[in-house]
């Protein structure tokens, strides 16, 4: 194998003075407080310690087995578990009403508005999955579609192409030219197909049968790109008023000389 265009591997780490910079940083905040908590670890291993040690270890063997020292131990165990038990119980009783009821504050599904009498599974539903369709201008396949989410009581979004710009702007919006576009959380489809959208709506946990209450009333669609009102002409500038000038007196300027 020719090894022609080999590149030889670095002789030495290219971020070592990087490195070098940290650990001198770490070192340089660490140490005062080394110093300030008195922080010695070599004295474990001074004589003294080590005979500590070793006698608090070497209590332990043998290990104690008469009648009182284990009925001690089961009398501690026992007290422990309780308190223990206790605790959770405690923090479970006062942790859980107060997560659901932030959950509950801070869900989606309690927002309120024009979501809000519906059904809590419903809502559910469109915070994991919300629906928006997107149509253009005499479009029998939209109007199909339009029907097929009505009729089966999806809430949803119309976006809608009917001028120049938001045609142009519909290449960048859905990613292709098909119409009616259906999107179901990041799932998007192109063109109508309503086996394709029973399947997908189903799948997200949408009903085939509608949920909504009587009085619901749909969004109206609005405008694939948001229209701004043009400004209005800036005003001509208005010229300044010619000054005429003062007469002058030739009898006392017989040249009749202006400045």
């Amino acid at each position: 194998m020719s090894t022609a265009g080999a590149i030889d591997p670095p002789s030495r780490d290219p971020a070592w003075l990087s490195r070098l910079f940290w650990i001198g940083a770490v070192l340089v905040i660490l140490w005062p407080l080394l110093v300030a908590t008195e922080f010695k670890p070599w004295q474990m291993f001074a004589p003294e310690s080590l005979k500590q040690t070793r006698t608090f270890v070497g209590s332990f063997f043998p290990p104690a087995l008469h009648g009182e020292f284990l009925a001690l131990v089961a009398r501690e165990t026992w007290r422990t578990v309780a308190i223990a038990s206790a605790g959770i119980t405690l923090a479970l009783a006062v942790a859980l009403p107060l997560t659901l009821l932030s959950t509950r504050v801070l869900s989606l599904s309690a927002l309120s508005g024009r979501m809000a009498p519906l059904p809590f599974a419903l809502r559910q539903v469109m915070a994991k999955f919300p629906v928006t369709l997107y149509t253009a201008s005499n479009c029998d396949a939209c109007e199909m579609g339009r029907s097929l989410l009505t009729r089966r009581g999806i809430p949803f979004s119309e976006r809608t192409a009917t001028t120049d710009e938001d045609r142009e702007a519909w290449q960048k919006v859905v990613g292709g030219q098909e119409a009616p576009v259906l999107r179901v959380g990041g799932q998007m489809m192109r063109g109508f197909n309503a086996a394709s959208w029973d399947e997908t709506l189903d799948i997200a946990g949408y009903s085939r049968t509608s949920q909504l209450p009587p009085n619901y009333k749909a969004a109206a669609a609005e405008p694939l790109v948001e229209h701004r009102p043009a400004r209005p002409p800036a005003p001509a500038p208005v010229a300044a008023p010619a000054t005429t000038p003062a007469p002058v007196d030739s009898r006392s300027n017989p040249n009749a000389i202006r400045f």
